[in-house]
């Protein structure tokens, strides 16, 4: 198994997104399978990571996520992707698809939602409204007729 599969679609992400914003500031190679480095992380932290790509579970990193517990976080991956490029690439590829898929989900939600309000009664849209604010806090209720009223 590999890094990239032992980790989260979220993780994967966010260690790309690290990786595109020049996050990782340090990047040694120990041996063929063997990587450390230094990645900035949320405000002025900087991170010491170590991957491990044969046995990605004996990778580690100094972050809160990953300290101690053997997860795989995105200060590794970005690590990952700043000395793989073929990793970069495939996931280039994956980010695609996920891409795709987003918007064909947003664009079935879309058909799902205008299909029903074109279909329902405006009483029974009124109705709808007045369930969902009345399930909200009095605040929230000000908001909506702040952005929403005439």
């Amino acid at each position: 198994m590999s890094l990239m599969s032992q980790s989260s679609q979220a993780i994967r992400i966010r260690g790309y997104e690290y990786y595109k914003n020049n996050m990782v500031i340090q990047s040694d190679m120990i041996d063929n399978y063997n990587y450390k480095g230094k990645v900035k992380g949320s405000g002025d932290a900087v991170y010491d990571v170590a991957i491990n790509l044969k046995k990605p579970r004996l990778s580690i990193c100094t972050c809160p996520y990953a300290k101690d517990n053997q997860k795989i976080c995105k200060h590794m991956i970005a690590l990952l992707f700043s000395i793989d490029k073929d990793a970069v690439e495939e996931f280039e590829e994956e980010l695609h698809y996920i891409e795709e898929e987003e918007l064909f989900r947003e664009d079935k939600k879309n058909k799902l939602v205008t299909g029903f309000i074109n279909d329902i009664s405006i009483g029974k849209l009124k109705q709808i409204v007045y369930d969902m604010l009345m399930s909200k806090e009095e605040w929230e209720i000000y908001q909506y007729i702040e952005d929403y009223g005439d």
